[in-house]
């Protein structure tokens, strides 16, 4: 029987082996499949788009015949900067699993910093911001591959600078709230100063170009 058992060895061994790797291969899609989101959204110049003509029905009808500042203050000043808050945050837990090592309010003003200038690059080129929103978690990715080790000791030190770390991390929200509404201002004022001599078709045509590209996206 000493055959048998040294074929069932081999086999398990490389049962061990495939389930190990369809674990890697799963986790590694999981993570592209997060990076993915991460980026297309976050680089996105207009991350949350409505329809706020005034022929709608229902709650965003009814805001937009009652005063589109409110729609403005809703969208970019509450909606946008929880949005990029929540991805502050997951590229916050990405550093501190990947990199234990690094202090908690580091990381968390490294997420927030690559987030900001993700948002500032977006008014600019979309593609730049999309390249830069993807850099940073895809290098993480091949350092850790390339290592092959993972440190989970950052996860046990969020209990110990829970209070200070979510301080920290309000605090630098607050500053990419403020860095969006200037943002969002500054290109408003830009794009109504650059159409201040087209047609009311050019600006219509302009109008529904931008509204094709956004719900292709």
């Amino acid at each position: 029987m000493g055959w048998i058992d040294e074929v069932y060895e081999i086999t398990s061994s490389q049962v061990d082996e495939m389930a190990k790797t369809a674990v890697i291969i799963a986790a590694i899609v999981m993570y592209s499949g997060l990076v993915f989101r991460f980026y297309r959204l976050l680089a996105r110049r207009t991350m949350i788009s409505l329809d706020i003509t005034t022929d709608k029905q229902g709650l965003i009808g009814w805001l937009s015949r009652q005063n589109k500042r409110l729609i403005f203050i809703i969208l970019y000043v509450v909606l946008t900067p929880t949005l990029i808050g929540f991805w502050a945050l997951v590229l916050s837990a990405i550093l501190v699993i990947l990199n234990g090592g690094q202090q908690l309010s580091s990381v968390a003003e490294l997420a927030v910093a690559v987030v900001g200038a993700i948002r500032i690059t977006s008014y600019f080129s979309e593609n730049l911001a999309q390249d830069l929103s993807k850099m940073l978690p895809f290098a993480v990715l091949g350092v850790f591959l390339a290592d092959g080790s993972l440190d989970l000791s950052g996860l046990s030190l969020l209990w110990d600078e829970g209070n200070d770390l979510v301080i920290t991390f309000l605090t630098l929200v607050i500053s990419l709230s403020i860095l969006e509404t200037i943002l969002r201002i500054v290109s408003g004022l830009t794009e109504r100063w650059a159409r201040r001599n087209l047609t009311p078709e050019v600006e219509e045509a302009i109008a529904r170009a931008q509204e094709l590209a956004e719900s292709l996206e």
